[in-house]
């Protein structure tokens, strides 16, 4: 999946790979790795809602992602972004 929006008219994406889980976010030039598919803790919970607060470009981005709750690899999962709590995108897919 990936999701594209602005911030201050630089270009932000969003990207999430469906075969490892790997999150990134991708400001001005930068990728901040948001969801690391090496890291243990990310295979396993019982949470169907991640969230992440992330400060880049001077601006305050919370993410949030939300799984199905059975078979949630193999089903569309659901991001939304809100920069300085402003909502600005939102998109499900794999």
């Amino acid at each position: 999946m990936q999701l594209t929006f602005s911030i201050d008219g630089k270009p932000a994406v969003l990207n999430r790979s469906w075969f490892t889980g790997r999150l990134s976010l991708e400001v001005d030039g930068k990728t901040i790795t948001i969801q690391n598919p090496w890291n243990p803790l990310n295979w396993f919970g019982l949470q169907l809602t991640r969230s992440w607060m992330i400060n880049a470009v001077g601006h305050r981005i919370f993410i949030e992602k939300t799984r199905p709750l059975l078979f949630a690899g193999l089903r569309p999962q659901t991001c939304r972004v809100k920069v300085d709590g402003e909502f600005v995108a939102e998109q499900t897919g794999y």
